[in-house]
C-alpha cells in the first residue's frame, strides 16, 4: 500500500484510546498518592526515631530530659526542646550560634542575632505538610521556621504531669508509668495562621510554650476567642482549622506518630484517644 493511502485513526478509535488512557490514569493516581503518603509517613516516623535517640543522648549527658520550653527568666528565654537537642542531632555548631545569640540579646524574636529562627531543620518537619518545608511569611515580622512535632506536657497546661513542659527537668527514673508506656513527643502541624508551632521557640499560650513547643493530651483553651474552651482530644484535624492547634493530629491517614520515652515510635489511631490521654503522664496521674 502506498504511504499516501495508509489508514489513520478514526475519530471513534481516537475517543476509545483516550478513554482507555483516562481509565488507566484514574486507576494509577490513587495508587501513586497512596505510595507517596506511605513514604511521607515513613520519613516522619524516622524523624521521630532520630529525635528519640537525641533525647536519650541529652539525658545521658545531663541526667534529665531537656525542658519542653524555657521560661522568661531562664538563660534561654522561651527556647524550645527542639533547639536544646540540636547538639545531639549533629548540629553542635548551630547550638553554639544560639548560645552566642542569647549572649547578645535574650529576645529570641530579634534577627539578627537569632538567625536560627529562620533556618528550618529537616528532622523537625514532616514531609506531608508543605508549610514546614519552607519559612513561614504569614506574620509581619521576619520569616520563621515551623515544626511538625510538639512535646507532651501531660493532660493540659495547668495539670501538666508529662515529661516536657515549661522549665521541666524530668529524669527517666521519674517515669513511673514505664518508658514504654509514656509518650514524649507527638505530631501536630502548625496552627492554621502559623503563629503556633515555631521550631526555635515561642511564648505559646499564656507564655507556657503551650501550642508552640508543647501540648497536653486534653488541652484547654485560655486565650483564643474563636475556639471553644475544650478540653480537646487527639483526633482528626485540618490545616485550615485554627482550633485544631489545641490537639495532637497529623496529615497521615487515621492517626499520628508518637515518640515514646523508650525511644520507640508508635503510630496511634484516632480511635485510641483515651489511650493517648493515659500515656501522656509520667506518674500514673491519668485523670482527664
Amino acid at each position: 500500500m502506498s504511504p499516501l493511502h495508509r489508514r489513520g485513526l478514526t475519530l471513534l478509535e481516537l475517543v476509545v484510546v483516550l478513554a482507555i488512557i483516562g481509565t488507566v490514569v484514574a486507576i494509577l493516581l490513587p495508587a501513586i498518592h497512596s505510595v507517596r503518603a506511605s513514604a511521607d509517613s515513613t520519613v516522619c516516623q524516622n524523624n521521630l526515631r532520630q529525635i528519640g535517640i537525641a533525647m536519650a543522648n541529652y539525658h545521658a549527658m545531663h541526667r534529665v530530659l531537656p525542658p519542653g520550653t524555657s521560661s522568661e527568666k531562664s538563660r534561654y528565654p522561651f527556647l524550645s526542646w527542639q533547639s536544646y537537642t540540636l547538639p545531639y542531632l549533629e548540629a553542635n555548631d548551630t547550638w553554639k550560634d544560639i548560645e552566642v545569640a542569647f549572649g547578645k540579646d535574650q529576645n529570641f524574636l530579634r534577627v539578627p542575632p537569632h538567625t536560627y529562627r529562620q533556618k528550618p531543620f529537616r528532622l523537625y518537619a514532616c514531609p506531608s505538610d508543605g508549610r514546614v518545608q519552607m519559612l513561614s511569611t504569614r506574620l509581619k515580622s521576619q520569616p520563621i521556621a515551623l515544626t511538625s512535632y510538639l512535646g507532651v506536657q501531660g493532660i493540659d497546661y495547668l495539670k501538666r504531669g508529662g515529661a516536657l513542659y515549661l522549665d521541666s527537668a524530668v529524669r527517666l527514673l521519674d517515669i513511673r508509668d514505664g518508658t514504654s508506656n509514656t509518650i514524649l513527643i507527638g505530631e501536630r502541624p502548625p496552627s492554621a495562621d502559623e503563629e503556633m508551632g515555631w521550631q526555635y521557640g515561642g511564648w505559646g499560650q499564656l507564655m507556657t510554650g503551650t501550642l508552640d513547643a508543647v501540648l497536653g493530651a486534653n488541652e484547654i483553651n485560655a486565650f483564643s476567642p474563636q475556639c471553644s474552651a475544650g478540653p480537646y482530644r487527639f483526633g482528626l484535624g485540618s490545616f485550615s482549622n485554627q482550633c485544631d492547634a489545641f490537639h495532637f493530629w497529623s496529615p497521615h491517614r487515621g492517626g499520628a506518630h508518637f515518640l515514646l520515652a523508650d525511644s520507640s515510635v508508635r503510630f496511634m489511631s484516632y480511635q485510641g484517644f483515651a489511650l493517648i490521654s493515659s500515656m501522656a503522664t509520667i506518674a500514673g496521674d491519668d485523670s482527664f
